[in-house]
């Protein structure tokens, strides 16, 4: 089992093809897209943080969580929806992994708990126009973050929107 984090997928949303410059024509296309690329890199049984903005109304997120593999946390973002029976949004998440701490949450942060004793900030929001902050030990987890800076391009199989967690502190190292 492995753990994976992403932010930002925005399933449905018509305009984040145009707000993002994302490649694709229909929001039909762009979404089958992204669960065929979540569910090749995602078991069942892997664990998926999902740091805000997953899908845009009650219907989609629930379709869409559906559709994509994983045991998933929901980081509440400001898209959205803010009841969905059956599941639970957290505003942020602290976790020990591979002899890291991260602290996830929707918005980038310039301080957090524990941000002076190394741990890593995962946030989304920003959509790639926010750079990665070795210094801050920051970094932008979204889809289109992800796509711009070629976090995933040798990493997953088919250049992925989802991000393995245990890469992170390469990331931050390379930046």
């Amino acid at each position: 089992m492995r753990t994976w984090v992403t932010a930002d997928e925005h399933f449905g949303h018509r305009n984040i093809i145009k707000y993002c410059s994302r490649p694709y024509f229909t929001i039909e296309e762009m979404n089958a897209d992204y669960v065929r690329r979540w569910n090749v890199d995602v078991a069942p049984k892997d664990t998926v943080y999902v740091v805000g903005d997953f899908a845009m109304n009650k219907r989609q997120f629930v379709a869409f969580n559906a559709q994509t593999n994983g045991k998933k946390v929901f980081i509440a973002g400001n898209h959205d929806p803010r009841h969905v029976d059956g599941v639970t949004f957290v505003p942020w998440v602290f976790l020990k992994h591979g002899g890291n701490t991260y602290f996830m949450a929707h918005y980038p942060h310039q301080q957090w708990q524990s941000s002076h004793y190394g741990s890593i900030h995962l946030h989304g929001h920003s959509h790639g126009t926010f750079l990665c902050d070795e210094s801050l030990r920051r970094l932008d987890v979204s889809v289109d973050a992800i796509r711009k800076n070629g976090y995933t391009k040798e990493r997953n199989a088919d250049g992925g929107v989802v991000l393995l967690l245990d890469y992170i502190p390469e990331i931050l190292r390379m930046n």
